[in-house]
């Protein structure tokens, strides 16, 4: 599936709160430290599998660029804060380069 930068998708969460899903984008790196720094050092711990006490250089730009194909980073936004607030996120990157013979081809 291809992701564009216009993808949006609201849900609510179990406690009713009203999120927005979107693509991160390189403007929502101070927002991406700030989220990762409100969480506990155990959900940093069961999030990354060893103890992490800041948010790594390299792993922040890993997040921060996608191409919405082969890595894709999606970002939860509340939706009623104004500015609304990154409250988590997510990314996936598939192991077939987009120049392998064995990728899917683009639409």
């Amino acid at each position: 599936m291809r992701f564009t930068g216009d993808y949006s998708s609201t849900h609510r969460l179990a406690d009713g709160t009203a999120v927005r899903l979107r693509l991160l984008r390189r403007a929502d790196r101070e927002q991406l430290v700030a989220a990762f720094d409100r969480l506990s050092p155990e959900s940093r711990y069961r999030r990354f599998f060893t103890a992490m006490p800041r948010l790594p250089e390299k792993l922040l730009r890993r997040l921060l660029d996608i191409d919405g194909w082969n890595h894709v980073a999606i970002g939860a936004e509340t939706v009623t804060a104004d500015p609304p607030r990154l409250r988590g996120w997510a990314s996936r990157a598939s192991s077939v380069s987009r120049t392998s013979p064995l990728s899917p081809r683009r639409p």
